[in-house]
């Protein structure tokens, strides 16, 4: 009897999600009702359970740019400034990431998670979510929006570094990530001071037991000491993540591109700087040890090179090489699939919702088939086609 109702609300769910894409081709619109059948009724991702998934949530649009000031997905941040909306579909993958978070011991060393699957199957929303999560439990956030960036980008960006000899530091990047930082985590770094002295040059220096936020400070008055600056403030913050003060979280997308072989950085001469050689890849490497706790460490794999050519294989041994592999071992694979159904009428009634689509064919039956065809149900090729309807 239960499978039986249960069949029948299915059957009514469906049906009115294929009568409300009809009527809004038609011109007549049913908003609470298409409202109702792709939102989650739970905003929070901390009370989101498994029954929530493949529906979408609301994130709040003040804390969108202090969660995601950049290392947003660039086809979710046009659509949430078109529909001034920000939504982020639960799925599977961000779940559990979640739920292994509110059940670890985070008394032992941070645990490594590693999100993979083919590219455009969603991993940088899935990691946002993760993101989202920590932020409302009050953890500090360590963020790498784009480990690949720093390799391919700003090829001009490069100075000797003074304490690190044969090694190159990346002022403009490094400035820019500890601006970033200061403004996400400005609330928990207040309570933080220095454990030891620091000098920069010799005008300059932070003594010990000083606000840790004047050592961000420092790399942001000056920036040819901002590389540095990110290698005292992750070992200030290792140290502090013993005395259970704040629980912390390490998101890096495309850890991969901190293991590359190559840049695009080009000193006087030809010589291309190996992404070993820099300075600041070498901070966020020692970083992924995990000899810290109270946290965890929460990436992504991308089949994106640091340099030229697109990966064929999107699995974390082939992307991450030896010598990532042997840095991020053990960790915790978690593969981001293509949508299922669920998910898939999901984000188009909610593309449907917002008038984004207007070919009327594609509220037809034969023009949902046709769609699911043509993208594979890829998250990325789905608004990639839809953008053009």
């Amino acid at each position: 009897m239960k499978s039986t109702e249960t069949t029948l609300i299915m059957r009514k769910i469906f049906n009115c999600a294929m009568v409300n894409a009809r009527s809004w081709c038609s011109g007549v619109t049913f908003q609470s009702c298409r409202s109702m059948s792709f939102r989650s009724p739970e905003d929070n991702p901390a009370k989101q359970v498994f029954q929530h998934e493949g529906l979408l949530y609301k994130v709040p649009q003040d804390e969108v740019s202090k969660i995601f000031p950049v290392g947003y997905s660039r086809k979710w941040y046009t659509l949430s400034q078109i529909f001034r909306d920000a939504n982020i579909m639960i799925r599977r993958p961000a779940l559990e990431v979640i739920d292994y978070l509110k059940k670890s011991n985070f008394k032992q060393s941070a645990v490594r998670y590693v999100l993979y699957g083919n590219r455009g199957s969603g991993k940088t929303l899935s990691l946002m979510h993760i993101m989202h999560y920590c932020y409302t439990q009050g953890w500090m956030i360590v963020h790498i929006p784009n480990a690949n960036d720093w390799n391919v980008n700003n090829r001009f960006d490069f100075l000797d570094s003074v304490s690190h000899e044969g090694m190159y530091d990346q002022p403009v990047f490094s400035a820019e990530w500890l601006k970033q930082f200061k403004s996400r985590n400005e609330l928990s770094l207040s309570r933080l001071k220095t454990h030891e002295k620091y000098t920069w040059s010799k005008r300059e220096c932070t003594d010990a037991n000083q606000p840790l936020i004047s050592v961000i400070d420092q790399g942001l008055n000056r920036p040819k000491n901002a590389t540095d600056v990110i290698g005292v403030l992750l070992k200030e913050l290792k140290e502090h993540s013993f005395s259970d003060s704040f629980k912390m979280l390490y998101a890096v997308k495309a850890v991969n591109g901190l293991f590359a072989e190559r840049t695009n950085i080009r000193k006087p001469g030809g010589y291309m700087i190996p992404v070993r050689e820099l300075t600041m890849c070498m901070h966020f490497r020692k970083f992924l040890n995990a000899n810290w706790k109270n946290g965890a460490i929460v990436t992504t794999v991308d089949q994106h090179n640091s340099y030229k050519e697109m990966k064929a294989d999107y699995k974390p041994l082939y992307l991450l090489k030896q010598e990532g592999f042997e840095v991020m071992d053990p960790f915790i694979p978690v593969k981001v699939d293509n949508y299922s159904e669920k998910e898939f009428e999901s984000m188009m009634q909610y593309l449907l919702d917002k008038k984004w689509i207007q070919n009327e064919k594609i509220c037809t039956e034969s023009g949902m088939q046709e769609l699911k065809f043509l993208s594979s149900l890829n998250p990325g090729a789905v608004q990639r086609i839809c953008f053009s309807l």
